[in-house]
């Protein structure tokens, strides 16, 4: 018996075989040297006959998936299909094409869509005349990668029920509060794919933290709001939290240039979301000194926002609870600056001649040692929401002519960041906020040198120091202060709920009259400085 040995292209052997005219018998040595070689069957398969012109080229089998297939995909290569047969009766005439030259001519003309593809885009070309294909030109969705829609799920998830409460310190205080971050904003986000991306890079970046990621992620396990067990189902790399926070800051500077009217309450919320999520530049891998002065910048798009949701309030989009910020009293809170930093500020020499970077910028410290001053004044009142809620509001106040200087590392400037950063190891409660300030005092300290030392006194005392009352004695030299006891309930106290509306289902405002004790539609009362509280009606 006769076997004919089947290599690579065996098919191809036997048709040329089969096709080929007999030349006679074979010689006998030859039948014999057939008779021994082995056979190998060959698995079944269907083969590709539309595959993709570079797998044809490499002659490797093509899987045919559009837009970019498989083989492609894993070498980075460009991915082309030859263009598709065209029925005779989808030309572009009109005539009766009953097999007619005419007809067959002009459904020759017609070129097909040529599919181009690369691992990072898709386009669909038609090299053809204006009129319409065989089939409909579709683009096709970008590749996605497997398992990419379950990892979104499970940050998804993780927002929903833990990060979210880390965005406001009154989390957990007011439903209307946490109705906002676990619903509005997620409802924006799907309309919004910057705001998407910002969500899922501040969760992947709360897991990394509460010790939920492997090792090699650049943050050490700690505890959180809501950090619940481990488990390795919620393991996130490192490579797809960086994925996520390259995609949601280039997507958040995209929407700013765009500044589309229907994508600003994603805008007022994504400012917030973005001000935790470049807090990375704090820990691990990526600390850098002095970033709080970066941080600033961030802050100060917070009180931009704020302040056109005030303008924007006849509009109201759901959001505004998260903006609240307590009113001021500007008078008692300059009774309570430190006076060694008022003796800082009197230092400053004046005029042109005088040398000193300084001599124009003492209105702008001064304001800025008035909301240092409203710090220590409701320090004094204890430990209490209100005080949590000025600590963290008090950079989105700061002046763009504030924020300059103190980029420029002008001394008095870093002095006074210096001094607020004591206040912000008060609030332990947000895991975004946490280990930010011994570093940034340590370098403060370096950076303005031993000649201004007495100046840093309070915060270079208070590094290291983690209980609350002895951090507190600390800001106010008083070695025997301790906390008095506050009243959430007391009407006089609480400005927290006197001073603000409070959305209803709707969105309209709603005003807390404590003589009546009833809520009334209308603004708030008596909003005397501009982005304070929230905005009026």
């Amino acid at each position: 018996m006769d076997y004919t040995a089947r290599g690579d292209g065996g098919d191809h052997e036997a048709e040329s075989s089969a096709q080929s005219p007999s030349t006679g018998p074979a010689s006998p040595s030859t039948t014999a040297v057939d008779s021994f070689k082995p056979y190998y069957s060959k698995r079944p398969h269907r083969k590709s006959r539309t595959g993709c012109r570079n797998c044809k080229r490499r002659k490797v089998k093509c899987d045919e998936a559009r837009p970019l297939c498989r083989p492609c995909s894993s070498r980075g290569d460009t991915c082309e299909y030859p263009p598709l047969p065209v029925s005779r009766s989808s030309g572009c005439g009109s005539g009766s094409g009953s097999g007619s030259g005419s007809g067959s001519s002009a459904s020759s003309s017609v070129s097909p869509p040529v599919y181009t593809n690369t691992a990072s885009s898709a386009v669909v070309s038609y090299n053809g005349p204006l009129c319409a294909p065989a089939f409909p030109v579709v683009q096709e969705p970008l590749f996605m990668p497997a398992g990419r829609e379950a990892v979104d799920m499970r940050l998804l998830w993780f927002y929903s029920t833990a990060t979210f409460k880390s965005l406001s310190s009154n989390s957990g205080r007011e439903a209307t509060v946490d109705h906002a971050l676990r619903v509005k904003l997620v409802e924006l986000a799907f309309s919004n794919d910057f705001l998407m991306h910002c969500l899922l890079g501040f969760a992947s970046m709360h897991m990394q933290h509460v010790g939920h990621a492997g090792s090699g992620s650049g943050y050490g396990s700690g505890s959180g709001s809501g950090s619940g067990s481990g488990s390795g189902a919620l393991d996130v790399p490192r490579s797809t939290a960086l994925l996520y926070r390259g995609q949601a800051f280039e997507g958040y500077r995209r929407a700013v240039e765009n500044a589309e009217p229907s994508t600003f309450p994603a805008l007022v919320a994504g400012s917030l979301v973005l001000c935790g999520l470049s807090s990375y530049g704090f820990r691990g891998e990526d600390a850098t000194p002095l970033y709080i002065l970066d941080w600033l910048v961030l802050w100060r798009g917070v009180g931009v926002m704020v302040n056109l949701t005030r303008t924007r309030s006849k509009n109201p989009t759901g959001l505004e609870v998260l903006f609240f910020r307590p009113k001021i009293d500007y008078d008692a809170a300059t009774r309570h600056i430190p006076n060694h930093l008022l003796f800082m500020l009197s230092t400053v020499k004046q005029g042109d001649e005088s040398g000193d970077p300084d001599s124009g910028a003492v209105a702008t410290y001064y304001h800025a040692l008035k909301l240092l001053g409203s710090l220590y004044a409701e320090l004094l009142n204890g430990f209490n929401p209100i005080l949590e809620l000025r600590i963290v509001t008090l950079l989105s106040r700061l002046t763009p002519d504030f924020i300059a200087a103190a980029r420029a590392r002008r001394p008095r400037a870093l002095v006074i960041i210096a001094h607020f950063l004591v206040f912000l190891k008060l609030v332990d409660n947000i895991w975004w906020m946490q280990d930010i300030s011994d570093p940034e005092i340590r370098a403060i300290a370096a950076v303005v040198g031993p000649d201004w030392e007495p100046m840093l006194r309070i915060p270079l005392a208070a590094v290291d120091l983690a209980d609350h009352a002895a951090i507190a004695r600390a800001l106010l030299e008083d070695p025997a202060w301790c906390a008095p006891d506050w009243d959430a309930c007391s009407k006089d106290r609480h400005l927290y709920v006197q001073s603000r509306a409070w959305p209803d289902d709707k969105g309209m405002l709603l005003v807390y009259d404590p003589v009546t004790g009833r809520f009334n539609y209308g603004p708030p009362p008596e909003q005397a400085h501009p982005g304070e509280g929230l905005p009026e009606g």
